[in-house]
Protein backbone atom coordinates (compact mmCIF):
# COMPACT_ATOMS: atom_id res chain seq x y z
CA UNK A 1 0.00 0.00 0.00
CA UNK A 2 2.98 2.63 0.68
CA UNK A 3 4.15 1.66 -2.63
CA UNK A 4 0.98 2.72 -4.26
CA UNK A 5 0.49 5.77 -2.39
CA UNK A 6 4.80 6.87 -2.76
CA UNK A 7 3.67 6.09 -6.68
CA UNK A 8 0.74 8.84 -6.97
CA UNK A 9 2.59 11.16 -4.83
CA UNK A 10 5.47 10.85 -7.46
CA UNK A 11 3.31 11.08 -10.37
CA UNK A 12 1.19 14.18 -8.94
CA UNK A 13 4.36 15.75 -8.43
CA UNK A 14 5.67 15.11 -11.94
CA UNK A 15 2.62 16.33 -13.53
CA UNK A 16 3.02 19.77 -11.18
CA UNK A 17 6.42 20.02 -12.75
CA UNK A 18 5.61 19.87 -16.46
CA UNK A 19 2.18 21.53 -16.30
CA UNK A 20 2.36 21.98 -19.99
CA UNK A 21 3.87 18.85 -21.37
CA UNK A 22 0.72 17.62 -19.78
CA UNK A 23 -2.03 19.82 -20.92
CA UNK A 24 -0.68 19.15 -24.65
CA UNK A 25 -0.28 15.57 -23.76
CA UNK A 26 -4.07 15.13 -22.53
CA UNK A 27 -4.87 18.12 -25.68
CA UNK A 28 -3.39 15.34 -28.19
CA UNK A 29 -5.47 12.34 -26.59
CA UNK A 30 -8.55 14.33 -26.91
CA UNK A 31 -8.04 15.38 -30.28
CA UNK A 32 -7.11 11.91 -31.84
CA UNK A 33 -9.95 10.23 -29.92
CA UNK A 34 -12.45 12.66 -31.77
CA UNK A 35 -10.52 12.49 -35.22
CA UNK A 36 -11.13 8.42 -34.69
CA UNK A 37 -14.55 8.87 -33.57
CA UNK A 38 -15.34 11.30 -36.71
CA UNK A 39 -13.77 9.35 -39.05
CA UNK A 40 -15.31 6.01 -38.01
CA UNK A 41 -18.75 8.21 -38.05
CA UNK A 42 -18.34 9.82 -41.25
CA UNK A 43 -17.50 6.41 -42.54
CA UNK A 44 -20.93 4.55 -41.47
CA UNK A 45 -23.12 8.02 -43.04
CA UNK A 46 -21.38 7.53 -46.63
CA UNK A 47 -22.13 3.48 -46.13
CA UNK A 48 -25.67 4.08 -45.22
CA UNK A 49 -25.87 6.70 -48.18
CA UNK A 50 -24.33 4.41 -50.88
CA UNK A 51 -26.56 1.75 -49.26
CA UNK A 52 -29.86 4.00 -49.34
CA UNK A 53 -29.21 5.01 -53.16
CA UNK A 54 -28.66 1.54 -54.44
CA UNK A 55 -31.84 0.51 -52.76
CA UNK A 56 -33.72 3.31 -54.59
CA UNK A 57 -32.40 2.16 -58.06
CA UNK A 58 -33.38 -1.02 -57.06
CA UNK A 59 -31.19 -3.95 -55.93
CA UNK A 60 -31.79 -6.17 -58.37
CA UNK A 61 -31.24 -3.93 -61.45
CA UNK A 62 -27.71 -3.39 -60.08
CA UNK A 63 -24.79 -5.21 -60.67
CA UNK A 64 -21.36 -4.44 -59.21
CA UNK A 65 -18.30 -4.20 -61.37
CA UNK A 66 -16.49 -7.89 -59.37
CA UNK A 67 -19.57 -9.06 -60.37
CA UNK A 68 -19.10 -8.30 -64.71
CA UNK A 69 -15.65 -8.99 -64.06
CA UNK A 70 -16.38 -12.54 -62.86
CA UNK A 71 -18.36 -13.45 -65.12
CA UNK A 72 -16.44 -11.97 -68.37
CA UNK A 73 -13.65 -14.53 -67.07
CA UNK A 74 -15.81 -17.18 -66.61
CA UNK A 75 -17.40 -16.73 -69.90
CA UNK A 76 -13.45 -16.69 -71.67
CA UNK A 77 -12.58 -19.51 -69.66
CA UNK A 78 -15.33 -21.37 -71.09
CA UNK A 79 -14.34 -20.13 -74.75
CA UNK A 80 -10.85 -21.14 -73.86
CA UNK A 81 -11.46 -24.43 -73.14
CA UNK A 82 -14.34 -24.65 -75.97
CA UNK A 83 -11.22 -23.98 -77.99
CA UNK A 84 -8.84 -26.07 -77.19
CA UNK A 85 -11.61 -29.54 -77.13
CA UNK A 86 -11.77 -28.81 -80.69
Amino acid sequence: MRYLIRTLKMALNALRRNVRRSALTTLGIIIGVAAVIAMTEIGQGSSAAVQKTIKSMGAGDVASEAELLVSELAANAVLIDLKKAD
